[in-house]
């Protein structure tokens, strides 16, 4: 693909990201996937974006559900609620939607935390830093075929027993596949794959909710399952 100047900037950002991955691999720590990025319209037009970007899943700060998450010092968190998706095998950059879906090992309701207190002036700086991403909450596996079931009411995210966050009809997710397609091109174009047992989350359904040490975030996805964490300072 020839780099318009955005497409270098995220190309750029890509591999900071990916420098990292390697450099945490090399100590034992194997990454868990990436996240759907920016997938909001009027925040990529306001970037000047033709679509999402990827960024990295932490693979050291993976919270267990219904565990407690250690906040860290200077950061201001956003709760979002995800749709999870686990591979069941690797995903080229040329896969259609349809193979896309087929390769899907199973779903996860989940809670991404992002930190708002890292955000970024250019796009570049932005995808290094994995687009504000701090932390990942999997629920419990479902199958594939439950997405359908997924009413127009969920996911909703909840603050220590209070809906917080309801679905926006601009995040609205009619299908994964074609998700899941956009990050493998992505990573192709960094001369990498989406790899079996790796995880995507598919981008925020609801706006992002702020949240504080000492909250329960729960996020309750109806046929898909819930998910929770406690957020604790160290």
């Amino acid at each position: 693909m020839a780099c318009s100047e955005d497409t270098a900037a995220i190309e750029r950002g890509m591999q900071a990201q990916i420098a990292r991955l390697e450099e945490l691999a090399r100590a034992g720590v194997a990454r868990i996937g990436w996240k759907v990025a920016l997938n909001d319209p009027a925040v990529q037009a306001h970037l000047g974006l033709s679509g999402i970007v990827a960024g990295a899943l932490a693979p050291d700060r993976e919270a267990p559900d219904g565990g407690v998450y250690l906040v860290r010092p200077g950061s201001r968190l956003m709760g979002e609620a995800e749709i999870g998706v686990r591979m069941a095998r690797d995903l080229p950059g040329d896969a259609t939607p349809e193979e896309a879906e087929a390769a899907i090992d199973a779903l996860r309701p989940t809670i991404e935390l992002a930190d708002a207190a890292r955000q970024k002036a250019d796009v570049e700086a932005l995808v290094s830093d994995s687009v504000l991403h701090e932390a990942t909450v999997f629920g419990p596996d479902a199958p594939f075929e439950r997405f359908a079931q997924v009413g127009d009411d969920h996911p909703q995210l909840l603050v220590n027993g209070e809906v917080a966050g309801r679905p926006a009809p601009a995040l609205r997710i009619e299908r994964v596949g074609p998700i899941l397609c956009q990050i493998a091109r992505r990573l192709a174009d960094c001369g990498q794959i989406l790899g079996a047992g790796e995880h995507v989350i598919c981008g925020s359904i609801v706006k992002p909710v702020p949240v504080s040490p000492g909250d329960l975030v729960e996020v309750d996805f109806g046929a898909l399952g819930r998910v929770s964490v406690r957020l604790q300072t160290s």
